[in-house]
């Protein structure tokens, strides 16, 4: 049995990885947003479209229901922070097909706050660039 265990090492990672690795989840949920209040004819497409004015999207969701009608709101995950907080700072309040959106840090917060937690554990398709 020794002799077997020493077979099958398993490489653990180093406490500089598992850093690294800690820090970077972090940046990535850092970068991400939630919309609300997004008009019934708001696609994922139209949210990169739209985001993209204010840098890099790396994807979006534009939570649906059966019928494809947007349920009100989405999320939009920016390259990094840096253009989350611009797209915070230059996209909240504005019009997006008719309605004013907002836009909230973090990927579920807003969404629960909004009464959408069900749905916004569905896992649903993405547009991604």
């Amino acid at each position: 049995m020794d002799s077997l265990a020493s077979d099958l090492s398993i490489p653990f990672p180093s406490e500089s990885e598992m850093f690294i690795a800690c820090i970077t989840e972090r940046k990535a949920r850092m970068a991400k947003v939630y919309v609300g209040n997004l008009a019934g004819s708001v696609t994922s497409v139209d949210l990169v479209a739209f985001f993209g004015r204010a840098g890099q999207v790396r994807g979006a969701l534009a939570v649906s229901d059966k019928a494809g009608v947007c349920r009100g709101f989405g999320f939009v995950e920016m390259a990094d922070a840096e253009d989350a907080i611009l797209a915070i700072s230059l996209l909240n309040n504005t019009e997006l097909n008719g309605q004013k959106i907002q836009i909230d840090r973090g990927s579920l917060g807003g969404a629960v706050a909004n009464g959408a937690k069900h749905s916004a554990r569905r896992k649903a398709p993405t547009v991604t660039n």
